[in-house]
């Protein structure tokens, strides 16, 4: 393969690698869209306490708004 610019060289991928990943593609923009919203809440729980809540708190408070954690 050519060089593109500077001695970076493309990924090595298999056409059946590169077609599986652009089709599961959707899904993965579907989880990081789910997974928005409980981040942003982490946030805002941990600026909220001034930063003293750690994980524990934080979790029984996103428990506390209906929030579920994997």
């Amino acid at each position: 393969m050519e060089r593109q610019s500077e001695g970076i060289a493309p990924p090595e991928v298999s056409r059946s690698g590169f077609h599986l990943r652009l089709k599961a593609a959707p899904a993965r923009r579907g989880r990081a869209r789910s997974n928005a919203h409980p981040a942003r809440r982490v946030q805002e729980i941990h600026k909220k306490s001034d930063g003293t809540y750690g994980v524990p708190r934080v979790t029984a408070e996103l428990k506390d708004a209906g929030i579920g954690m994997r």
